[in-house]
């Protein structure tokens, strides 16, 4: 049972450290997009493509399951 737990809590913390990368590489494609559009008005089709690309639209469902996630195993880890 410990092993699950410790598995668990292993899975919890990795898909923390996912999410914040996740999130980092979201805010640069952005920020890149927008200062590109900015700097040539013809890239903005482009710019638009390249974040409509990475705004996923399962990407709150994701975060969603995976706090669901870290918060079953920091449950099991109170537990025992």
């Amino acid at each position: 049972m410990q092993t699950a737990v410790d598995l668990a809590k292993e899975t919890a913390e990795a898909s923390t450290e996912l999410q914040k990368q996740l999130q980092k590489v979201l805010k640069t494609v952005t920020d890149f997009a927008t200062k590109y559009a900015k700097e040539n008005k013809e890239a903005i089709p482009i710019a638009i493509g390249i974040v409509d690309t990475f705004k996923f639209e399962e990407t709150a469902n994701i975060y969603e399951q995976q706090n669901k996630l870290i918060a079953e195993a920091k449950k099991s880890k109170s537990r025992h």
